[in-house]
Order: structure tokens, then sequence, then C-alpha cells
């Protein structure tokens, strides 16, 4: 595994081009083109930044913790992102994992990234991953709102077939 650059370097190439590919990969000019493409068609809330490294570490979680340092390099941090000129959003892709975070103002909150993260790992193709990852977080599916309104639909149902079925019972005695 290449050594991983610090976040600052990291931040100032997803300013260039919102892509930033460490070791394996980083000299394939159609890899990184696909990637940028990628990236470019995404349309996650405040921009999408993809750092690439070609190794999984050992705590996949690190992998969050460099997308968080890179966010924060990019000035993101705990404000917000607003005068940067990077992304709102970084996702740093492993082989094994990935890892995502986003400046509070882009409004994405983490058990959103964490399921298109989901998303993006179930795809091996790295650009398909990044529509995998863009498109899970524009349609999330049920999420807590719709599946709270199916179960209260489904209690409601449960409600009038028991009031139902004691209505027939008390009227048959």
């Amino acid at each position: 595994m290449a050594q991983t650059p610090p976040a600052a370097e990291l931040a100032a190439d997803l300013v260039d081009d919102g892509v930033a590919v460490v070791g394996a990969g980083a000299d394939d000019p159609a890899f990184v083109g696909a990637l940028r493409d990628a990236v470019a068609a995404s349309d996650v809330e405040g921009g999408l930044g993809l750092v690439v490294v070609d190794e999984t570490p050992a705590q996949v979680p690190s992998l969050r913790d460099l997308a968080q340092d890179t966010l924060n390099a990019l000035g993101a941090g705990e404000t917000g992102h607003e005068g940067m000129a990077g992304p709102g959003t970084v996702v740093v892709r492993a082989p094994g994992g990935a890892g995502a975070v986003s400046a509070p103002d882009t409004g994405l909150a983490r058990a959103e990234l964490d399921q298109a993260t989901l998303a993006m790992v179930g795809e091996p193709d790295y650009p398909a991953s990044v529509d995998a990852f863009s498109g899970e977080l524009g349609d999330p599916g049920v999420g807590a709102a719709g599946a709270g309104l199916i179960l209260l639909v489904a209690l409601a149902v449960l409600a009038v077939a028991a009031f139902a079925a004691y209505r027939s019972a008390r009227v048959r005695n």
C-alpha cells in the first residue's frame, strides 16, 4: 500500500477535480478519468469528493477518520462548508470498505451516508460504485418516516380487524 498523503494534500486534489487516488490506479489515466466523470455526474448535496486508496486498512473505520480529516482540511469541520472551494461530502474508498462524512450544512445524516456507503461497497467497479453511492442518497428507500407510516397503517388494519371480530362474536351471542 502506498503511504497515504496528509489530509491537506488529499483536500487540495479534491478541490482540483473531486478525486484523489493513492497508490495503485493513480497512474492509470482511464481509471482516474472514469472516477472524475462519475464524481462530476453525481448529484450529492454540496458536491462529492472521492479519495481512493489501494488497500483496506486493518481498522475499516479509519477510512471514515481519513474522510473526516480530509473534510476538515477543506475547511468544513464543525462550521459547515460556506465559502469552501471543495466538496461538502468526502468518501474514502478502499477495496474492502469505505467511509463517508459530510459537512453539517449539506443536510445529510450519518445514517444516510452509512446506507449509501453500503451501496458503494456492494459495487466492485469503482466508477459504478460512485453512482451507487449517489443513487442511494437520491433514493434512500422507505426510510424511517416511511417505515413508521407502514407500521401505523398495519396497526390500524389490525385494530379494525380485531374490532370486527369482537363485534361479530358479540352479535352471535
